[in-house]
């Protein structure tokens, strides 16, 4: 991954928990694949898919946001570095992470609905629309998470407060 400055010039490479903090975005990144996959192969679908996507959203995107709103924000918000960016920044987290958070159960009860039922209580098309709003907004958002939020992190705090998200996260091994 490179990655430039505003100016274009190369950023200097992101410590090791700044690069824990990528791949937990990317990690939740990979789940919006999943759901496109879903979306995709309607009306088609077998039952095991449709369990993963639910155990990988319960497991990895709900965690994800929860983690975000409870340890990233606050800390953040208590660091007076950032510039003019930050409270933007952090106000487009908050909203991000309450968004999220409550789609999330609107995408449990997609994904509950197709995955245990013969079939569709939605027509497909309907049910492949609803997916593609749901992964679309999260890539959005995931994408502005490693673009944007995490290059900021990494200029705000020092490299305990990162260590900390990391082992937050009940992950501190992806550190290594």
């Amino acid at each position: 991954m490179s990655v430039t400055q505003h100016n274009g010039t190369p950023a200097a490479a992101p410590s090791p928990p700044v690069r824990a903090c990528i791949a937990q975005t990317q990690r939740a990144l990979r789940i919006c694949d999943l759901l496109e996959a879903l979306a995709d192969d309607l009306p088609k679908r077998s039952v095991p898919f449709w369990d993963e996507a639910q155990t990988q959203c319960q497991s990895v995107l709900r965690p994800h946001f929860s983690w975000l709103h409870d340890i990233v924000l606050p800390a953040l918000l208590q660091k007076p570095e950032g510039g003019v960016d930050r409270l933007r920044v952090l106000s487009r987290l908050s909203s991000d992470c309450g968004d999220q958070l409550h789609a999330l159960g609107d995408l449990d009860d997609l994904i509950a609905d197709a995955s245990g039922s013969a079939r569709l209580s939605a027509a497909p098309d309907a049910l492949g629309y609803a997916l593609r709003g749901h992964f679309d907004s999260l890539r959005r958002d995931l994408t502005w998470q490693t673009d944007v939020l995490w290059p900021l992190a990494a200029r705000m705090c020092s490299a305990p407060d990162l260590h900390g998200f990391v082992c937050a996260l009940g992950r501190p091994q992806i550190l290594h």
